[in-house]
């Protein structure tokens, strides 16, 4: 594997900040899932076979 500087990656790729998470409790994160999904054009999420 090639290793390269910040410097020379911008030159070929843009980089962007990365952000801090958002701490959110386990409903306020269900909370946004389901606004994301009431906003979606395809509503369902489709599961990994053969799991529940």
């Amino acid at each position: 594997m090639e290793q390269h500087t910040v410097e020379q990656l911008k030159t070929v790729a843009k980089i962007r900040p990365t952000y801090a998470r958002l701490e959110l409790s386990q409903s306020k994160r269900l909370e946004r899932w389901a606004d994301v999904l009431e906003r979606s054009a395809r509503p369902f999420l489709n599961t990994p076979y053969e799991t529940e």
